[in-house]
This record gives structure tokens, C-alpha cells and sequence, in this order.
């Protein structure tokens, strides 16, 4: 039998985002999203079962944000300084979809 433990059915990375979109994840995930200040970081989840744990901060600071067993939600996290920006999912037994973003700077224009 295959081993289905770790499969995340959709993983999307790019620069300014993050995706994923999974059925039955037990594993940890990580991106680097490069953020200025005055972005804005924006995070989706729809958790349908399971656990999951996220974190999302600069290399060496304290995280900007900071979830154990995270609830279905969305928020926005405000960046004051620029950086790369990991951000970490770690599920167990989880199906569910997160999505992860950069918004720019609406007053960079």
C-alpha cells in the first residue's frame, strides 16, 4: 500500500504567495515570502479536520503571528519591517486549504 500520510493533494509557491490545499497532511511545510514595510499579509484558512499549527515571521524575530490548532478564519497581518517572511504550517491528520499572501503597499504608488 502506498503511504498517503504526507500528501498534500495542491502546493502553489511563489514569491508573494502560498497554497495549499490538502486531504490527509501530517508533515511540516515552509515558505519565504519577501515582504516591504507597509505590506500587508494575508492569510486564509478553512480547516476541515485535524490540527494544524502556524507561524509566520523574519529569520531571528519574533513571529508576527503565532497559531496553535488554528481555526477556519482570515486576517490580515501588517508587516512594519521589510523581510523575508517564513511562514511554517505543520498539520497532523488535517484536510483543509491555506492560503497565504502579500498584499502590496496600497501608498507605494
Amino acid at each position: 500500500t502506498l503511504d498517503r500520510s504526507s500528501a498534500a493533494s495542491d502546493v502553489y509557491k511563489r514569491q508573494d504567495n502560498f497554497f495549499l490545499r490538502f486531504t490527509r497532511m501530517s508533515k511540516t511545510d515552509a515558505h519565504i515570502i519577501t515582504a516591504e514595510a507597509g505590506d500587508v499579509i494575508s492569510v486564509e484558512l478553512e480547516i476541515e479536520k485535524g490540527r494544524v499549527d502556524i507561524v509566520i515571521g523574519a529569520e531571528g524575530d519574533e513571529p508576527i503571528y503565532f497559531g496553535n490548532d488554528v481555526d477556519s478564519g482570515k486576517f490580515e497581518l501588517p508587516v512594519s519591517a521589510a523581510g523575508q517572511y517564513k511562514v511554517t504550517v505543520e498539520a497532523r491528520g488535517a484536510a483543509g486549504e491555506i492560503a497565504v499572501q502579500r498584499l502590496p503597499n496600497a501608498a507605494e504608488e
